[in-house]
């Protein structure tokens, strides 16, 4: 019987074959394939970034504008509130960035006794020692005390009160009113924050010396006060810039106050 000792020339092209082929994977990449992949690596990572960048200010921008805004309104709102309560005519703006106001403790009626240091009062709630404003029509006659009376003696009847003033009222109120001085109050700016003060009236010598944080990023802070007349209430203007980081944000609130003593 005689063996075969024929070649296989097929099997050994398709070894040739899968070497040749394994040989390719096992090179790896060229230098010219990785410079290509680089290349649109780098395309894609600067297009993808200037689009993905401003979508991101835009949103940091948003954030910081919503936290200034809540600031100003928290801020401006508490003292239009405080404004309010003010005694006619004892606001007063000091250097654009500061402003002063005593608020009332309570307000009623007296019987129109000029000249007299007796007077009765009505719906009022006054002790002794008690300081009160009868017709102030200037900031001047409050802060200057010539328009404030401390009452010295009281003595309560079932329908009013009788009060004996440490001095005659200079001049009436056309409407009898009386206000009981209650906290002498004072915003002002100062190293990039509003601060708060308040004191008695005996010790407005004291006023913007020990205030508490009411708002931070201040970058500027001006009141414009409007005074007004018998028909007009006063006006008292806030104007307030906002600043963190690069973000700025303007605020501008309008408070109407009684004005009428």
């Amino acid at each position: 019987m005689g063996i075969s000792m024929g070649f296989n020339w097929k099997k050994s092209i398709q070894n040739s074959k899968f070497k040749i082929y394994n040989l390719k994977l096992a090179r790896g990449f060229t230098l010219i394939e990785l410079i290509i992949t680089m290349v649109l690596v780098g395309i894609v990572a600067y297009l993808g970034s200037n689009l993905i960048m401003p979508v991101m200010e835009g949103y940091v921008d948003t954030q910081v504008k919503t936290l200034l805004f809540n600031e100003a309104q928290y801020a401006t709102s508490r003292m239009a509130i405080e404004f309010r309560n003010a005694i006619p005519n004892t606001i007063r703006v000091l250097n654009g960035s500061e402003v002063e106001f005593a608020k009332f403790g309570d307000a009623g009626y007296y019987s129109p006794l000029q000249n007299s240091d007796n007077i009765t009062c009505f719906g009022i709630d006054v002790s002794v020692g008690d300081y009160v404003s009868v017709y102030n029509t200037r900031p001047d006659y409050f802060y200057g005390g010539d328009r404030i009376y401390k009452i010295e003696r009281v003595n309560v009847n079932k329908d009013n009160t009788t009060c004996i003033l440490d001095k005659s009222i200079i001049s009436d109120s056309p409407y009898h009113r009386i206000y009981k001085v209650g906290q002498v109050v004072a915003f002002y700016l100062k190293g990039g924050k509003i601060y708060r003060d308040s004191t008695d009236f005996s010790n407005i010598s004291q006023i913007g010396k020990r205030g508490y944080i009411m708002a931070n990023y201040i970058k500027s802070l001006k009141f414009t006060y409007t005074q007004g007349f018998t028909y007009r209430q006063a006006v008292l203007q806030i104007k307030l810039v906002m600043k963190k980081g690069d973000v700025e944000l303007t605020y501008d609130k309008e408070v109407h106050i009684r004005n009428v003593p």
